[in-house]
């Protein structure tokens, strides 16, 4: 047991506790000067903002987004829980914090393969509407130039074995 020389125990005890407070204090000032700044927010919702712009280019040159708005989707929420740890958990905000910076910039990169393709698969819907159109109006010619003879055709294929008699009237007789 400890034993103070010329100190009454409650001058002890509030020594003691003065002392703790200080090294709490401490450790409570060194978390939060550790916590993530509001650069680090701004610099993460500015690369967010730059995928979603990303995004969007790309989904009106006709990519298929899908995925990239679910990872988008990611960071965002990765940015939500480090603002509600960054008091808390300063380092773990801080690591959120940069794993949404780097899906933004994931998702900035992979807008542009997602955009060409896009612009490939506009492009082949556009050349096969035109094949489509040009067949339809050159089967149409066809038929109206060569409608006729062919209806003919399949007309003496299908009662070529028929006879045709000449239907009398009840008036009339042969005779």
């Amino acid at each position: 047991m400890w034993k103070f020389s010329g100190m009454r125990v409650s001058n002890t005890i509030a020594l003691l506790t003065v002392m703790t407070m200080l090294v709490f204090s401490t450790v409570l000032v060194s978390n939060t000067s550790r916590a993530a700044t509001p650069s680090q927010f701004s610099s993460t919702n500015a690369a967010i903002a730059k995928a979603f712009a990303a995004t969007a280019s790309a989904e009106q040159s006709g990519g298929n987004v899908t995925a990239l708005v679910a990872e988008l989707n990611t960071a965002l929420n990765l940015t939500a829980q480090a603002e509600n740890l960054n008091l808390s958990n300063s380092t773990g905000a801080t690591l959120l914090l940069q794993n949404a910076t780097k899906i933004a910039q994931q998702v900035s990169t992979q807008a542009i393969s997602v955009r060409s393709a896009g612009a490939s698969a506009r492009q082949t819907l556009t050349e096969e509407s035109i094949a489509g159109a040009i067949a339809t109006v050159a089967v149409a010619a066809l038929i109206y130039v060569f409608g006729g003879s062919i209806f003919r055709m399949f007309w003496y294929i299908l009662y070529k074995n028929y006879i045709l008699k000449r239907n009398t009237g009840a008036g009339e007789t042969n005779g």
